[in-house]
């Protein structure tokens, strides 16, 4: 499969997307301390309108205080478009009460990506460079983006209607 086959089927499969704070809703760059004023990764707002409008849930995972995520995510209007904030990918599955297998995590972190695999989830790699897309493939991700807007574009390629 290609990158871009690879995170469609990945996308037919799941009905909750995961979505790591300080990858694709946070950004950060590399060697920079981060903080509460780093914006938010580009059409990230977008990512997320679409997980709802194709008929999954998104769900911020983070290992942040859950008090100061949701301001956060306000601060950037984001918050609307999140159905959960969780600890972990564990917690997200247990709150959802959701197979890990309907699960798909979007990371820039190769532990968020080995913690996807332990858990039976999907992942897919949030990349900056093919390089960085290409470790983390290597390292498990189904598929890598470079951009928010091209999981957006899938996502809204591919509405789902769970209750049939």
């Amino acid at each position: 499969m290609t990158h871009s086959s690879a995170l469609d089927a990945a996308i037919r499969q799941a009905r909750h997307l995961l979505f790591a704070f300080d990858g694709p809703i946070r950004s950060t760059d590399a060697g920079m301390p981060a903080d509460s004023t780093t914006p938010t990764a580009p059409y990230i707002y977008e990512a997320l309108a679409a997980c709802r409008d194709s008929g999954r849930s998104a769900v911020v995972i983070t290992p942040k205080p859950l008090i100061d995520v949701p301001a956060y995510l306000d601060a950037y209007d984001v918050f609307t478009q999140v159905t959960v904030i969780a600890a972990s990918i564990s917690d997200a599955v247990s709150t959802l009460e959701a197979s890990p297998a309907d699960c798909l995590l979007i990371t820039s972190s190769p532990a968020d990506i080995q913690a996807a695999q332990a858990a039976g989830a999907l992942s897919i790699g949030y990349a900056r460079t093919p390089d960085d897309a290409a470790h983390l493939v290597h390292v498990g991700a189904i598929a890598s983006v470079y951009s928010m807007a091209d999981l957006a574009l899938s996502l809204r390629a591919h509405i789902v209607n769970w209750e049939l």
